[in-house]
């Protein structure tokens, strides 16, 4: 069986991503789509809960939807991309489809070779001593290799890091690289339906149509989440890190930090009013504005660098749509980590990694819960069922 894997935020999902889902059953016989829970690669919470984004994905195409653990959907593009890899061709995927500002495989696939190699190693180190930034000191080892692709682009970037675990991992999985429907990732611009999820988003914090950009199955779904405040207030995160953080407890140095970025955090917490204006005074040249929001949820979390280096210790599987539940069934059977759909199940691994990773899932929902407009209470990560359509 043709299995394609998507790896997906889906916050909220649009028509841009029922095009891709479209795309990548074209490829195969089932579309698996791995899903961020909680919180999202921008280190801030999703702005509609995972249950009703993955619920969207299921409604548009997708097959089964597997769950990206908050450990991994927080992290670089690096380890967000090659996690989320790992996931899907553990549960049998043998084809990764991805959207891309570049859709040209093989300029996709010289890049993530070349990234790969000692060489380029070699190359980035050597940027890194004349203090560029990574992501300039990136681009300009690429350059050097004659491989025209820009990767200042978000889903450039992750399409190399996908194909890049790939190649180390999976080198018998294909990729399958599909245009964007919009080309700049936090673009105002719109057309013939297609919008950046940022704009989206935007349109429906502020209250404003945003039914012309989303599938019409999940248009209600979307309106009954605004309409009875299920939905992420980010000020609310905003407080509860700043209050946190305040307290100034212990000098433990968390993952994404350092001691230059832990004492710019100490320094700067006291006079921050919100997150936004705490990324703003703990900047520098040489710190990304990702690397800085994930220090600080590091930080707020406190997620180590062990908590990094744990492999994806099991498979979370949502939810499915019944009628392919035949190659559902099968795909669980040949998985090569274990499958889970609820909380007992993670206990009878008997892992500390397992346990570890669910840890983190658990409590970066409880936290999502009190952040939510009407917020909810603890413990959903233990009560939620597997969705069924």
């Amino acid at each position: 069986m043709n299995t394609v894997g998507i790896v997906a935020e889906f916050d909220p999902f649009h028509n841009g991503h029922k095009y891709l889902i479209d795309k990548a059953k074209e490829h195969g016989d089932a579309v698996v789509c791995v899903v961020s829970g909680s919180f999202v690669q921008r280190a801030a919470p999703a702005l509609l809960p995972a249950r009703v984004r993955s619920l969207a994905a299921l409604l548009n195409g997708a097959d089964a939807v597997l769950r990206l653990p908050f450990v991994y959907a927080v992290s670089s593009a690096e380890l967000f991309a090659a996690s989320a890899v790992k996931i899907l061709c553990g549960f049998g995927c043998n084809k990764i489809c991805f959207g891309a500002e570049t859709p040209d495989r093989e300029k996709i696939l010289k890049a993530a070779e070349f990234f790969n190699s000692e060489k380029y190693l070699q190359r980035l180190k050597k940027g890194l001593e004349k203090d560029e930034v990574f992501p300039v000191a990136r681009q300009k080892a690429l350059a050097e290799e004659g491989i025209d692709l820009d990767i200042s682009h978000p889903n450039n970037i992750l399409a190399v890091e996908y194909t890049k675990e790939v190649l180390k991992s999976f080198p018998e999985v294909d990729i399958i690289p599909v245009g964007r429907t919009v080309f700049n990732h936090n673009s105002t611009l719109t057309e013939n339906g297609f919008a950046s999820g940022s704009y989206i988003r935007e349109l429906m914090r502020m209250g404003k149509g945003f039914s012309d950009f989303i599938p019409e199955n999940v248009c209600e779904l979307y309106s009954d989440c605004l309409r009875d405040g299920s939905f992420a207030d980010f000020s609310k995160f905003s407080t509860a890190v700043l209050s946190k953080l305040r307290l100034g407890e212990g000098e433990k140095l968390f993952a994404n930090l350092n001691t230059e970025l832990h004492a710019r955090l100490k320094n700067s917490v006291g006079s921050a009013r919100d997150l936004d204006e705490l990324y703003f005074l703990m900047k520098a040249k040489h710190y990304t504005h990702s690397r800085i929001r994930r220090a600080v949820l590091s930080e707020y979390f406190e997620i180590t660098d062990d908590d990094l280096k744990i492999n994806p210790p099991y498979i979370g599987l949502p939810g499915f749509v019944k009628r392919n539940e035949d190659k559902i069934r099968e795909l669980v059977r040949g998985a090569s980590l274990p499958v889970i759909t609820s909380y007992s199940e993670i206990k009878k691994l008997e892992s500390k990694d397992a346990d570890r990773v669910f840890e983190l899932e658990q409590k970066s929902t409880d936290i999502y819960s009190l952040c939510l407009s009407t917020p909810e209470k603890c413990g959903l990560e233990y009560t939620q069922g597997i969705i069924k359509i």
